[in-house]
């Protein structure tokens, strides 16, 4: 049972491999099993008193961030916060640099960059050759304002 969190597959060669006469099926779980991860996070962050906030601005230009590309791909630019929205047609490519002046955290739990000359967004990671990549990184020791901005919102 752990967190909640279900590591179970009929896969012979995936992680999480169960028998299957050993699986536990949807429909026979018991509703009294521990709440999923992401469920008991929100429990305990409202039980601390902390407010979810899906997105925050940096309010004046000398706080704005710094980023760039550090996967060799081309990153491109959508017209909303959302992997799924239209692109834009530019795209970033490997150690361009890039300003931005909001981020937007999102449920699929990447973080999306509004870029700081209204060009659109970017997202910081992705699936790429099957692993989950880290596609932005902050330059200089942004990522540790960062980190703090994050705690302070």
């Amino acid at each position: 049972p752990g967190c909640g969190v279900k590591l179970q597959c009929t896969d012979k060669m995936a992680l999480g491999y169960v028998p299957p006469d050993k699986f536990v099926k949807p429909e026979e779980e018991d509703l009294s099993m521990p709440l999923n991860a992401e469920d008991e996070v929100a429990l305990l962050l409202k039980e601390d008193g902390a407010q979810e906030r899906d997105s925050y601005s940096l309010p004046t230009r000398s706080d704005q961030k710094f980023f760039k590309v550090i996967a060799n791909v081309y990153l491109d630019i959508r017209k909303a916060p959302d992997v799924n929205a239209e692109r834009t047609g530019e795209s970033l490519v490997f150690g361009q640099q890039f300003q931005i002046d909001e981020i937007y955290r999102s449920a699929d739990s990447r973080n999306y960059f509004r870029l700081a000359d209204g060009r659109g967004w970017v997202f910081d990671r992705s699936v790429v050759k099957g692993a989950m990549t880290q596609l932005v990184a902050p330059v200089g020791d942004d990522l540790g304002k960062l980190k703090r901005a994050g705690r302070e919102a």
